[in-house]
């Protein structure tokens, strides 16, 4: 119930079609699949997925009650379940900030005491509980509002010194190399130091994570069929090429993300000590993943394409869903290796039959496609995205 609540609130935020459709890409099956289990992954990609609508939704600059719980409630839901949850939410505050050129001191500020409240109480908790933990990966938690500091920091430097292309690429430079020295450091300080076969079979797992955070159901259980992988990552081609019309700063936000989510899951399959290469799961990752399709629909995505791209993209997404609920439903039928005519899928103990389900399934995600075609954008309206920025403020979102 948290977990759609987070859901539903987020696509209100969202009120544009390319904008809920960014929110359906970044939902995975296997996002889907966790969420319909007691499982406190469950909680963090929810989570997540609100803290990085309520941080990205256009308008936002503003402080609004709603998006300004929005972004506390996706906080205490990522930051409190899991053991990480600190850190990535920490991540996406740092990067949907930066993405929207904004100080963390002032966002800050601006939250309203309710939603203050909530994000430091829930984040005061978590630290304590790192700090008293006997696990040494718990207790790095303790380290996460190093990354908000280091990002204001940074941020400083940046207005002060980043004033020509020159200086920036330094500034860049400079950024990667101390990013690299922190990882390398923390990879050397596991138990058994370095191992170059361990960080070697790690690395190549890289793909299999990606692939389990897309459509590998349950616990590495049931895995959806390949060409439905490969369509939830054309579906993120499409919002990227949408993104594209409006600048290389979403693609370069996404690429970010992206790189993001991939080094922090070396890091902690290292750190915590596991040897066997397959600790670290795709699921785990998630929270940080989500903010690819949101951060492609939101930011710069002003044509006509791009909404229509993000609208295409909605709609196989929504058809790798319908193909995943098939999967999960034959599996536990018959077997991965049973017959594939949902009718002959042996059933004695359900009370309804699996074909009525996935009928159900695809018609209320055939409702929700037409929901997304319908959606209203702000900038088919009068003061829409193209308006000077108050009405813009004005107008957004939940708001409008």
């Amino acid at each position: 119930a948290i977990g759609v609540t987070l859901i539903a609130a987020s696509i209100r935020a969202r009120s544009t079609s390319p904008a809920v459709a960014g929110i359906i890409v970044a939902l995975t099956p296997m996002a889907w699949s966790t969420m319909t289990t007691v499982n406190p992954s469950a909680f963090g990609i929810a989570g997540a997925l609100a803290l990085w609508t309520a941080l990205l939704t256009p308008g936002s600059r503003a402080a609004t009650t709603p998006i300004s719980w929005l972004a506390a409630t996706g906080w205490v839901a990522l930051a409190l379940p899991r053991r990480d949850g600190l850190i990535w939410a920490c991540f996406i505050l740092v990067v949907a900030l930066a993405a929207t050129d904004r100080d963390p001191i002032l966002w800050w500020r601006r939250l309203g005491v309710g939603p203050q409240l909530a994000v430091g109480i829930s984040t005061f908790v978590t630290l304590v509980w790192a700090a008293t933990s006997g696990r040494r990966v718990t207790q790095m938690v303790v380290l996460s509002p190093l990354i908000i500091v280091a990002a204001i920091v940074a941020r400083r430097v940046w207005l002060r010194y980043g004033d020509t292309m020159r200086r920036r690429a330094a500034l860049v430079g400079a950024a990667v190399v101390l990013a690299t020295f922190t990882t390398l450091t923390l990879v050397w300080s596991r138990p058994g130091g370095w191992d170059g076969p361990l960080i070697r079979a790690v690395l190549g797992q890289t793909d299999a994570n990606l692939e389990e955070a897309i459509g590998v159901l349950g616990w590495l259980d049931t895995t959806i069929p390949l060409a439905a992988v490969m369509a939830t990552v054309i579906a993120v081609v499409l919002l990227a090429a949408g993104a594209a019309t409006g600048g290389p700063r979403a693609l370069v936000v996404a690429g970010t993300i992206l790189g993001l989510a991939v080094v922090t899951s070396w890091v902690f399959e290292l750190y915590q000590g596991n040897t066997s290469a397959r600790y670290w799961q795709g699921r785990y990752s998630l929270p940080l993943l989500v903010g690819i399709p949101i951060s492609l629909t939101t930011i710069g995505v002003r044509s006509v394409m791009a909404r229509r791209l993000g609208s295409m993209a909605g709609v196989v997404a929504l058809i790798v869903l319908n193909v995943a609920i098939w999967a999960a439903a034959r599996r536990w039928g018959v077997g991965v290796d049973g017959t594939l005519l949902p009718w002959r899928w042996a059933t004695v103990h359900s009370p309804i039959e699996p074909l009525v389900l996935l009928i159900a399934h695809a018609a209320f995600t055939t409702g929700l496609a037409v929901a997304m075609f319908w959606s209203t954008d702000p900038s088919d309206q009068p003061g829409g995205r193209d308006a000077p920025r108050g009405a813009e403020v004005a107008g957004c979102g939940v708001n409008g």
